[in-house]
């Protein structure tokens, strides 16, 4: 399924279409769809505290059944539950970020997880996008299952962005090298990524489409490479345009913060940058206008929050519901990105926000911080998926 030649049929069949399109700004993109981080030389000894964590966050998420969102509330009111993590299959990137740190017999657990979930549909995101409040276990410590909560499930509030868990599943295959796993259910990834595509695509869900034409390039599937690249490309076009990005988060589940009732709490409504890869963070850091525009937005939301890294911080944010105090991981979602890849933050400060802990069983965003802290002490090389030639950045 996977010989040379049939790849060499499928770059021939993409290159021309390509060309076809006519694009200039298109051909920029290539090396955001198709050049993967590697890190090397990783400080494995200097970062071994923050290894030993990461190994045991793992190992409470692979000795779990499959995991309800994360239920947040720090308000008075019961009912003004905050859920995140509701994408279903949002772990696997996780899984996938945190594997080349895991001991062995953790790697094979974590495969082992991701086909059982898979399987049995909990963390299968065609089986439904999104799970319901309380669908799992529970993730905190107190085991309590409670299922009240209004946000994100609420009435009048938008869609929720899901296309970027595309990503997880390229990264795990990658990594793990089980891309039998992914060519099993590719016929219903591509139904997903066909119903998805267009749904409140921020800079965060940039990233499903690079996951999604790197599987379809490893599975030999021209047709469906060709047109997930066509879709990239009119995406990437529309990206370098901040405002019309803002436009859509307005019209999607976050457009529940940007009113004159919540606005004031969440200056520069940086949201849309929550699940961005590496590879999108590179590309807004290459645009000088997009990297100043989305710069501003979320320095606007750190000098509201300036101890962003302090979950619990008593911050009046209305956040988790009215008159709630207390900040959620999404602010590691949001700023570790453009610490580690924009502002290009010494190793030493990334391992410091680490002061704070996670809240529960599988807590993504901070989990996947503590990795960036770990690359973060290594060298970054930028490899092509279909080449495997590296170009190492120097002093990085």
């Amino acid at each position: 399924m996977f010989d040379k030649q049939a790849k060499r049929n499928v770059l021939i069949v993409w290159f021309i279409l390509v060309c076809l399109s006519g694009s200039v700004h298109g051909q920029t993109v290539d090396i955001y769809l198709w050049e993967m981080p590697v890190i090397v030389d990783v400080d494995t000894q200097g970062a071994a505290a923050e290894i030993d964590i990461l190994r045991d966050e793992i190992d409470r998420i692979l000795a779990a059944p499959a995991l309800a969102p994360l239920r947040l509330n720090f308000s008075d009111l019961l009912e003004e539950g905050y859920w995140v993590y509701i994408e279903r299959g949002r772990i696997i990137t996780t899984l996938a970020a945190a594997y080349p740190y895991l001991l062995p017999d953790q790697q094979e657990a974590v495969q082992v997880y991701v086909r059982t979930m898979l399987e049995s549909g909990d963390e299968a995101p065609w089986h439904s996008p999104l799970k319901s409040n309380g669908e799992g276990a529970e993730r905190h410590d107190h085991q309590h299952a409670i299922t009240l909560g209004r946000y994100p499930h609420f009435p009048d509030t938008g869609p929720v962005p899901t296309l970027h868990v595309l990503y997880g599943l390229w990264l795990y295959a990658e990594r793990s090298g089980d891309w039998e796993t992914v060519s099993q259910y590719w016929e219903p990834i591509k139904q997903y990524y066909a119903d998805n595509r267009e749904t409140a695509v921020l800079y965060g869900q940039l990233g499903g489409f690079i996951g999604m034409a790197r599987m379809a390039y490893q599975l030999d599937d021209a047709e469906t490479l060709a047109a997930v690249d066509a879709d990239a490309r009119s995406q990437f076009d529309a990206a370098l345009d901040i405002d019309l990005i803002a436009a859509r988060q307005q019209t999607s589940t976050f457009g529940f913060f940007d009113n004159a009732r919540k606005d004031g709490f969440f200056p520069g409504q940086p949201w849309m940058f929550l699940n961005a890869s590496p590879e999108v963070m590179r590309y807004i850091n290459d645009h000088a206008d997009l990297r100043a525009a989305a710069l501003d937005r979320v320095d606007q939301f750190l000098q509201r929050y300036p101890v962003w890294w302090l979950v619990r911080a008593p911050y009046f944010s209305r956040w988790t519901g009215d008159e709630s105090i207390g900040l959620t991981p999404e602010t590691f979602g949001i700023h570790m990105p453009f610490e580690r890849w924009i502002r290009q933050t010494e190793p030493a400060q990334l391992r410091s926000y680490m002061r704070s802990a996670p809240l529960g069983t599988g807590d993504l965003y901070w989990i996947e911080a503590l990795v960036t802290a770990i690359e973060a002490t290594g060298q970054v090389c930028w490899q092509d998926v279909r080449s495997g030639t590296p170009t190492c950045e120097a002093g990085s």
